[in-house]
């Protein structure tokens, strides 16, 4: 239930559920962006806006930051949608639901956009970051590419992953795990077709965020940001994912209030395992709420698929994010191999399995009840 397999199957059922929340609250607003616009592919983000006059209290939800991640933010939209708006005789709160910012990367079972561009990466609050071939903060990509980006077609082989790990662990012994980590997770905008490229200007989806805050933040005291993530973490576990760091200690405790059943993760400076990402839509949103009289709790709902907090496991992951990202790019060597890595990837990021979905749904509806408590 609520899980789909197609984009056009999810934003069909969303729509069906944004119009009979319409029927229910006439004040709902209902909106298709063509995205990106002028597409020939029938590509929409879809925007569904529950007023509630009563409240100053907005909850933006955001689903598909990270294309192929739509499938399960989705779910849980519809999920809250149906049980939490439709089911509801009162509005808690005013729900403000973006569903699948990446349209093309849904479709396509891929994290970026049409451009290569992880949008996770692109959110920078300096245009100029696109103009640096190689910018003194992430000098060290550049010294990993051709590991990471390998130019040829891939080919599934007897111990690659045996291979792989020997390689990473001499580069980490090498160059150190707190350099090894900043230079492949912060983002680069140099090789167009490397994994975490950041873009070489602004996406589309830049456009769209722009006219939501100037739309409806003038309108709140308040706005709690859910943007809604998987693969990182725990299996079947949610992660509340905060930003780096926060300018204002009361809004991490304000989170920690609404949040009680769960810690706020943020990077781990004494653990060496802090790293910064570069372009981030939180740090984005967070830095143009500063021109509005309000109050914005930006948290992201990250739902675990492989035990990725381990260092193996998460070499495991970034074995087949590159491997993805290499069969994109330059092929496979055979269909054997395709098959193999694309299950592989779509395991890390929509996991087809009842339990952990099951398990989603579960911890979605615990989570924005408690939250909806403690508004």
């Amino acid at each position: 239930m609520y899980f789909e397999k197609t984009y056009e199957n999810s934003r069909e059922k969303f729509l069906e559920l944004s119009h009979k929340i319409q029927e229910k609250y006439p004040q709902t607003q209902i909106e298709s962006v063509l995205m990106p616009p002028q597409n020939t592919e029938n590509l929409f983000t879809d925007i569904c806006y529950i007023p509630n006059q009563k409240s100053d209290t907005l909850i933006w939800m955001i689903s598909g930051t990270h294309g192929i991640e739509a499938y399960t933010g989705s779910a849980v939209q519809q999920m809250i949608m149906e049980e939490f708006i439709l089911s509801q005789q009162n509005l808690s709160a005013s729900y403000l639901f973006v569903h699948s910012l990446n349209p093309y990367g849904q479709k396509n079972y891929r994290r970026v956009n049409e451009n290569n561009v992880d949008l996770n990466r692109n959110f920078v609050l300096d245009d100029k970051v696109f103009e640096l071939k190689n910018p003194d903060y992430n000098k060290a990509y550049a010294r990993f590419n051709d590991f990471l980006n390998l130019p040829k077609k891939y080919q599934k082989k007897n111990f690659e992953k045996t291979r792989f790990l020997l390689k990473s662990f001499g580069k980490i012994f090498k160059e150190g795990i707190k350099t090894f980590r900043q230079a492949v997770l912060q983002g680069q905008y140099e090789f167009e077709k490397g994994i975490f490229f950041g873009g070489k200007s602004h996406q589309a989806q830049k456009q769209l965020i722009d006219e939501l805050i100037k739309e409806y933040f003038p309108q709140y005291q308040r706005i709690i940001l859910i943007d809604i993530h998987t693969g990182y973490g725990m299996n079947g576990q949610l992660h509340l994912i905060g930003m780096d760091e926060y300018d204002r200690p009361e809004i991490l405790k304000d989170l920690q209030k609404l949040y009680p059943d769960h810690p706020i993760e943020q990077a781990d400076k004494d653990k060496g395992d802090f790293y910064k990402i570069t372009g981030s839509l939180f740090d984005y949103i967070y830095e143009n709420s500063k021109k509005y009289s309000i109050k914005l709790l930006p948290i992201a709902w990250e739902f675990g698929t492989n035990d990725n907090i381990k260092t193996l496991k998460s070499l495991e992951s970034l074995q087949i994010m590159m491997g993805e990202n290499q069969g994109f790019h330059y092929g496979y060597q055979n269909d054997t191999s395709k098959k193999y890595m694309l299950d592989k990837y779509r395991n890390l990021f929509y996991p087809d399995s009842s339990i952990w979905r099951n398990r989603v749904l579960r911890l979605s509806r615990k989570t924005l009840d408690t939250l909806l408590q403690n508004i």
